[in-house]
C-alpha cells in the first residue's frame, strides 16, 4: 500500500509546496488543478486596467496569460492562503497588482520589464487583526478599502491603515463593497446601502435604496448600480443611487451570489446553483445555464457554482470544474475531464486497491498503480460520497438523496457493486426513512448495512437504527433503545470488528451522548456508557474500541469504558473529532481546539498502543484540520478538512508520507518542510544527468546554491544549510540537464 501510494499524484493529491514542472502552464491547467487549490477570481481583475492579457488568482496563485501559456507570477506564503485580488487604480500599462492573504497582509506585485513578469514583491502594512472580526473579504480602489465581517478599513496604498466605520450606524454585518468609475465606494450592511465619496470619510446612508438587508453589489461598465438582498429583490439604479427600481423579472426566489456584466452590456446574476441572464439588463432574466446543472445531482451539489466572471468568453466556475461559454449561455463547454480536486473518502477493493472518492465521483487505482478510472457516476458528478467496503469484496456508497418518504424527510439510497467497482447498481429492497447523515452509516464486515436516522413525523423527532441484511429490505432495529423521540439524534455507528457493533445516540435535552452496543449478529441494544457532550465516531478493532468526543477520547479495550489522558502537548478547549484503530491495534487521533477568535485550531495527529503515552508521528501536519482517520492496510489515511487534501500514514513504522510533499516528476521531497536550519532535497534521476540547484529569498535574490554537476541515475540528497537566513518562504530551482522545477520551503 505504501508504495501504491507514491503514484496517486496523476489524478487526486494536493501540491501544497510545488507548481507545475516549469514556471508555466497551459490552459489545460486549470481543467486539472493541484489538490486544494481552486479559482477564486478570473478575468480583468480590476476593472480599470488597460492590461489585455488574462489572469487567474487560485487561493494559492497568481497567474499571467502570456500567449497562451500562462505564467505563475505570486504564490502564497507557507501557511497562507490568498483570497482577493486586483490590479491598483493605474491606466500604466501593466499597473501594480494587490494581492490579500488571508492573515491580513498585502503584498504589491510590480512589473519587471527586464523579464516581462511580476517578479517585484513590496509588502504593504498588514490589515489589523483582531476585533469583531473572522476574516477579510475584499479591497479595491486607489486609496485602498478592506472589508471584513464586520468593519471596513482604508489605507493610503496600503499603509497606516485606519478603521472606517464611521456613519455607519453599527450593523451586524458588513455584506460586500465596490466601487464606480469616480472613486465613490459603495457598502452593502445588514442595517443598508452606504456610500463615501472621494475624499470624505464619514458613510452616508442611500435613503433612495428601498431595501433592508443588501448583501451583493455590482457596478457594472456602464456604471449602473446592481444591489442584491438576501433571499430578496435584485434592485438597479441608472442615475447613481438617486432612484432605484426592481430589476427585470424572472430571478424567482434566488439567493444571488455573483454578479457580472460582459462587453455587450449584458447582464449575468449567478445563486449557488442557478445561472441568470439579462440581454442589455433591460429583457426579462432566463435561466441560461440548464446544459451544466444536467452534470451534477443537486441534492448533493446544494452549492455548486462559486464564480461567474469574463468579457466576450464567460467562465463559470463550479466544484466540478471550469465551464465556458462565448454566446451568452447558449452553450457551455467543460473542457475536458477534470480530475478530483477535493478528496471526501479512501477505500479499498477487495485486491488492495485504492478507492478515492470525491467531487466528481468514484474512482480507483488500477494494478499497475498509475491509471486511475472513474467507477460512478460514469456521466456527471457526484460529491464525495462515502464508499465501504465488507470483508466478502462488495462495495457500497451512500449516495444521493431522492426526496421525501411519507412525511418522514430526506432519504438517502444506497448503491452496491459486487465486481470490485466495475458496476454499482442501487440497491432499491427498502428505504431508510429519515434525514441520514454520513456518519451514520455503516456497512460490517458482514456486509450488513447500518443506518441511524432522524424522523420528524407531525413535528416530533425520533432517532431510530436501521439495518439491511443483504438481500434484504431495510428493517427497524430498535430493541432495547426504548422511546427515543423528541430531542434524541443519532450520532454515529461503528463496530470493532470482533463481534459487536455500537450506535451513539445524542441526547440534546442533558447534553450527552450514550453509547450502545449489540452482537454484529444480531439482538438487543444495551447502553454501556452515557458521556457529556457529543460522540463524533466510533472506531474499533481486535476487541479494541475507541470514541472521539467533544471533550477528548474514550476507549474500550475490555475493562469498559475508560477516558484517556490527553497527549501532553494538547492543551485548551479540546475536542477530538476523528479516531483509528488499524490493522495492528495501534489507536490513533485527531485533536482540535479553538483559538480567541473561536477559530479551530489543529493539535496535531498522536498513536498509542497503551492509552496512556501517546507518541507523534514524524512530520509536520500539526496545524492542519482534519474530519476523518481511515485504516486501510498498512496505512492510516488523514482527510483534511473541507476535502482540502489527503495525508497517509505507514503505520508498520509509525512514519507519516504526507503526500502533499511529493512531487510526481522526479520524486522531488524536502524533508523536513518547514525547517530550522537544515532540510535535505530528496530527488530520483532516471538517467545520468546535470544537475544544478539555486534557493532564492521572496525579492529573487540568490541564498543558498550548489553549481552545476554530472550526477548518475537513482536517488539523490542535497543538503542545505541556511542557519544564518531569517525565518520566511523560500524558493527554489532543481535544474535537471535544463529543464526547471520549481517549488517552495519554509525556514521557521
Amino acid at each position: 500500500m505504501k508504495n501504491l501510494l507514491l503514484l496517486l499524484i496523476p489524478l487526486l493529491l494536493l501540491q501544497l509546496n510545488f507548481t507545475s514542472s516549469s514556471a508555466q502552464v497551459s490552459e489545460a491547467h486549470f481543467n486539472n488543478l493541484p489538490e486544494g487549490e481552486n479559482i477564486i477570481i478570473e478575468g480583468d481583475v480590476g476593472g480599470y486596467s488597460v492590461l489585455t492579457d488574462h489572469i487567474i488568482v487560485t487561493n494559492r496563485f497568481v497567474y499571467l496569460d502570456d500567449f497562451d501559456e500562462y505564467d505563475v507570477q505570486f504564490y502564497a506564503p507557507y501557511g497562507t492562503e490568498i483570497v482577493d485580488a486586483r490590479f491598483k487604480l493605474s491606466f500604466a500599462y501593466n499597473p501594480p497588482f494587490l494581492v490579500l492573504l488571508n492573515n491580513g497582509r498585502i503584498i504589491e506585485l510590480r512589473w519587471n520589464s527586464a523579464v516581462h513578469r511580476y517578479t517585484i514583491q513590496i509588502e504593504r502594512d498588514p490589515i489589523p487583526v483582531g476585533g469583531d472580526s473572522t476574516y477579510f473579504r475584499k479591497i479595491l480602489g486607489d486609496d485602498l478599502y478592506a472589508m471584513k465581517d464586520h468593519s471596513v478599513y482604508v489605507s493610503d496604498s496600503g499603509y497606516n491603515w485606519v478603521i472606517d466605520t464611521a456613519g455607519l450606524n453599527n450593523p451586524v454585518m458588513i455584506n460586500d463593497i465596490d466601487i464606480d468609475t469616480t472613486q465613490k465606494v459603495w457598502l452593502c450592511a445588514s442595517n443598508g446601502l452606504y456610500t463615501q465619496d472621494l475624499n470624505v470619510t464619514i458613510w452616508s446612508e442611500n435613503v433612495n435604496y428601498p431595501g433592508i438587508n443588501p448583501k451583493k453589489i455590482f457596478i457594472d461598465r456602464s456604471q449602473n448600480v446592481w444591489v442584491a438582498e438576501y433571499f430578496g429583490n435584485l434592485y438597479v439604479s441608472t442615475d447613481g443611487g438617486s432612484s432605484f427600481q426592481i430589476a427585470p423579472s424572472g430571478l424567482s426566489s434566488a439567493s444571488i451570489q455573483d454578479i457580472c456584466d460582459d462587453a455587450f452590456g449584458n447582464i449575468y446574476v449567478m445563486s449557488y446553483y442557478n445561472l441568470y441572464y439579462s440581454q442589455g439588463g433591460t429583457q426579462p432574466f432566463v435561466q441560461i445555464d440548464q446544459t451544466v446543472i444536467d452534470d451534477f445531482d443537486l441534492l448533493e451539489f446544494p452549492y455548486v457554482y462559486n464564480n461567474i466572471s469574463g468579457d466576450t468568453l464567460l467562465y463559470l466556475a463550479t466544484d466540478a470544474g471550469e465551464y465556458t461559454t462565448d454566446d451568452q449561455g447558449a452553450t457551455w463547454i467543460y473542457d475536458g475531464a477534470v480530475s478530483a480536486e477535493h478528496i471526501g473518502y479512501v477505500g479499498s477493493t477487495s485486491d488492495d486497491r485504492l478507492l478515492m472518492s470525491s467531487n466528481t465521483g468514484l474512482h480507483r487505482l488500477e494494478a499497475d498503480d498509475s491509471t486511475w478510472t472513474k467507477l460512478y457516476p460514469q456521466n456527471g458528478f457526484l460529491w464525495g460520497t462515502e464508499v465501504f467496503t465488507a470483508s466478502n469484496g462488495d462495495i457500497y456508497l451512500l449516495a444521493e438523496s431522492v426526496g421525501n418518504n411519507s412525511g418522514y424527510g430526506s432519504i438517502k439510497m444506497v448503491y452496491k457493486s459486487t465486481d470490485n467497482g466495475n458496476n454499482f447498481a442501487l440497491d432499491t429492497s427498502g428505504i431508510i426513512a429519515g434525514d441520514v447523515g454520513n456518519s451514520y452509516f455503516l456497512v460490517d464486515e458482514n456486509g450488513v448495512q447500518h443506518a441511524g436516522s432522524r424522523v420528524n413525523i407531525a413535528g416530533t423527532y425520533y432517532a431510530r437504527a436501521w439495518k439491511k441484511e443483504p438481500g434484504q429490505d431495510w428493517a427497524l432495529d430498535t430493541t432495547g433503545l426504548g422511546t427515543l423521540m423528541t430531542d434524541f439524534s443519532p450520532r454515529s455507528f461503528g463496530t470493532d470488528h470482533n463481534g459487536k457493533i455500537y450506535f451513539a445516540i445524542y441526547d440534546y435535552a442533558n447534553s450527552s451522548t450514550t453509547i450502545y452496543s449489540r452482537p454484529i449478529a444480531g439482538g438487543t441494544w444495551t447502553a454501556e456508557t452515557t458521556v457529556n457532550g457529543e460522540v463524533y465516531n466510533i472506531k474499533g478493532r481486535n476487541g479494541i474500541v475507541i470514541a472521539g468526543t467533544k471533550l477528548g477520547m474514550m476507549y474500550n479495550n475490555g475493562g469498559g469504558w475508560q477516558t484517556a489522558p490527553l497527549p501532553s502537548a494538547v492543551t485548551g478547549t479540546i475536542t477530538n473529532v476523528a479516531t483509528e484503530v488499524d490493522i495492528n491495534g495501534i489507536a490513533w487521533a485527531f485533536f482540535k481546539d479553538v483559538d480567541g477568535t473561536n477559530i479551530p485550531v489543529g493539535k496535531g495527529i498522536f498513536y498509542t498502543t497503551d492509552f496512556s503515552n501517546w507518541l507523534v508521528p514524524a512530520g509536520n501536519v500539526d496545524t492542519v484540520l482534519f474530519s476523518r482517520l481511515v485504516a486501510i492496510g498498512d496505512s492510516v489515511f488523514a482527510l483534511a478538512s473541507g476535502f482540502e487534501g489527503v495525508y497517509v500514514f505507514d503505520t508498520t513504522a509509525a512514519l507519516p508520507e504526507g503526500i502533499a510533499e511529493i512531487e510526481s516528476i522526479n520524486k522531488i521531497r524536502i524533508i523536513p518542510n518547514p525547517f530550522h536550519n537544515e532540510t535535505i532535497l530528496q530527488f530520483d534521476l532516471e538517467n545520468d544527468s546535470r544537475v544544478e540547484l539555486i534557493i532564492y529569498n521572496v525579492l529573487g535574490e540568490i541564498v543558498f546554491e550548489i553549481p552545476s554537476q554530472q550526477m548518475n541515475g537513482g536517488t539523490h540528497q542535497l543538503k542545505i544549510s541556511l542557519p544564518d537566513f531569517v525565518n520566511g518562504v523560500l524558493m527554489f530551482e532543481l535544474r535537471v540537464n535544463g529543464k526547471v522545477e520549481m517549488g517552495k520551503m519554509v525556514k521557521e
